[in-house]
């Protein structure tokens, strides 16, 4: 078997994201590296507090969030609308879930951006490759980054570590509409 039918997919699916992934990720402070580093501990904690003190209810909605595990989106369009709602896991409310709104990942020579529209918590951010099976988002007004992923096709998962102080995760959940 020869590997040319192999390379020439593999070109064409970099070819096919490499518009998206115009602009490489800027240099992150020391304090949101630390966070994006130690963003799975984050989780583990969040989820085993929550586990522990969440009624059943909002522990099945929460399992729903987090279903999946990130996959291969190499070559994925991520672009057009998106329902997206909030996720808070907190010491003083273990799981907090936020109604559903609008969001839309758009893009434009500089790559992909992504916009929470309505509710209390808005957020207008980049995402760039962090591997091939997650994305960094980084939201460059309020300083939030988070690590994304695809754990299903047509859902996104973003999940911000200690996003501010008392809040272990929040989360953005993308379904397309």
């Amino acid at each position: 078997m020869t590997t040319q039918p192999l390379l020439a997919a593999l070109a064409a699916a970099l070819m096919a994201v490499g518009s998206a992934w115009a602009e490489p990720a800027p240099r992150l402070s020391t304090a949101d590296q630390a966070r994006i580093d130690q963003w799975e501990e984050h989780r583990a904690r969040a989820v085993a507090h929550a586990n522990l003190h969440a009624p059943a209810e909002a522990l099945d909605e929460l399992a729903h969030v987090l279903d999946g595990h990130p996959r291969v989106w190499l070559g994925e369009d991520f672009t057009g609308p998106w329902r997206c709602r909030a996720v808070r896991l907190s010491e003083a409310e273990p799981v907090r879930l936020f109604p559903w709104g609008d969001c839309r990942v758009t893009e434009d020579a500089q790559g992909l951006m992504l916009e929470k529209r309505g509710g209390s918590w808005r957020t207008r951010g980049r995402l760039y490759p962090r591997s091939d099976r997650e994305l960094l988002y980084i939201d460059a007004s309020a300083r939030q980054v988070a690590v994304a992923g695809s754990p299903l096709e047509e859902r996104l998962r973003l999940e911000f570590p200690q996003p501010r102080p008392g809040v272990a995760l929040e989360g953005l959940e993308l379904r397309r509409p």
